[in-house]
């Protein structure tokens, strides 16, 4: 949601992330507690803007459905154990990629999604 949905929510996770995950979302002395709770509330506030006009799912062009072209192909054909989230964030990554190939986005911001993504430890391949 953050790359399609919200610049500010994005940059609080590059910024902050890697600290966050690494304590579990408890506040430490590079991430205040305030910082935290500033990305949870975006993330539920986005969640409820995206599915509360829309709950019974009249219109399908959703940014809820952003990671969701290719990950059900990934998740079937994982050898291994591939959690849907995973499988989402892959898809998103392509999906990055796939920007850069048609000229949206450039080569820094594709840099800056991959850097996130792996300050996160969220899987790329």
């Amino acid at each position: 949601m953050a790359l399609v949905r919200s610049p500010d929510l994005f940059e609080l996770l590059e910024a902050h992330g890697e600290a966050l995950v690494r304590f579990r979302f408890a506040p430490d002395s590079s991430t205040p507690h305030i910082v935290a709770q500033r990305i949870i509330d975006l993330s539920i506030q986005i969640m409820l803007e995206e599915l509360g006009p829309n709950l019974w799912e009249e219109r399908l062009d959703r940014c809820l459905d952003y990671g969701h072209t290719f990950s059900k192909l990934l998740e079937m054909a994982a050898t291994s154990e591939l959690l849907h989230g995973e499988a989402v964030n892959v898809d998103g990554l392509f999906c990055v990629i796939l920007s850069y190939a048609r000229g949206y986005i450039g080569m820094t911001t594709v840099h800056r999604i991959l850097n996130c993504k792996k300050s996160l430890n969220l899987p790329i391949s």
